[in-house]
């Protein structure tokens, strides 16, 4: 079965913070984002305009909430992680309605994926949906 996807891979350029990939990058998406990865750590991410620094988990609600759908495919092991004082990524953000999480036992790519065409931080990724087409 193939798996028609029209994504872009967001990717940073020499020299880019985490920061920058995320503002000018995955915060631009309009519909769809698919992040994998085998860890997912809530951070501040700091607004490159105010330079006030907010966690990337408040910054994906947001998104959610103007109607971004979010697939994260992670490593089980996320889904059972605590910590003593506060929740992890996964627990702040499993019961919003347009995030889904799927979890991978031998997850170890890092693979963040978003619509649009607009944002610098993204190449084509036609070689994803071939891998998938072979896959099935």
């Amino acid at each position: 079965m193939a798996i028609e996807y029209n994504g872009y891979l967001l990717h940073g350029n020499d020299g880019d913070t985490i920061d920058e990939i995320i503002n000018n990058g995955l915060l631009k998406a309009r519909k769809y984002i698919w992040i994998s990865s085998a860890k997912a750590n809530d951070f501040i991410v700091v607004n490159e305009r105010t330079k006030e620094g907010e966690l990337l988990s408040k910054k994906i609600f947001r998104l959610a909430q103007r109607g971004v759908n979010f697939k994260f495919i992670l490593a089980p092991h996320e889904k059972t992680k605590t910590y003593k004082n506060a929740k992890t990524f996964y627990q702040k953000l499993r019961d919003i309605d347009n995030i889904e999480f799927e979890f991978c036992y031998d997850m170890h790519m890092k693979i963040i994926i978003v619509d649009s065409l607009t944002i610098p931080y993204f190449k084509t990724f036609c070689e994803y949906n071939s891998a998938l087409e072979e896959s099935n």
